[in-house]
């Protein structure tokens, strides 16, 4: 399924920019992504992220590199989380629950988001927020 396509279909968050620009910087639109390092196939992803869990280590896992400290409020499988739509789904979640916390801001929703702290990952926040404002979402026409 295409970017445009899945954010279309999976997302809950309103504004479909942001969700299009935390794909493209966290994953590259690459599901089998784990905390920045590409794997070739779900099996070899689920391996690694597995492996990190078991170590206590952390990590990021999927299209929208969700931060396993969500995990543990977020009951999931891995594997689940290596689905585009059902990681979007979560990830876009949380993220309509942090922008509630932060009284709207998407800034400090962002940032913690990345690290669970609002002022830590500020710098990608402001990243997140800058590719979404030169790179806006583009839905395809509706259809007659």
């Amino acid at each position: 399924m295409d970017l445009v396509t899945l954010v279309l279909a999976c997302s809950v968050y309103p504004n479909n920019s942001v969700v299009n620009a935390m794909v493209e910087i966290n994953s590259q639109n690459n599901p089998y992504m784990i905390s920045g390092q590409l794997y070739k196939t779900e099996s070899q992803a689920l391996a690694k992220a597995n492996a990190l869990k078991d170590s206590g280590a952390s990590f990021e896992i999927g299209l929208m590199q969700i931060p396993d400290f969500w995990l543990s409020q977020n009951p999931t499988n891995l594997d689940d989380l290596l689905r585009p739509c059902k990681n979007m789904v979560l990830a876009t979640q949380i993220l309509n629950k942090l922008v509630d916390e932060c009284n709207g801001s998407e800034s400090c929703a962002l940032s913690m988001y990345k690290t669970n702290d609002k002022a830590a990952g500020i710098d990608y926040a402001t990243q997140v927020l800058n590719y979404a404002d030169t790179h806006p979402f583009k839905a395809p026409p509706p259809l007659d």
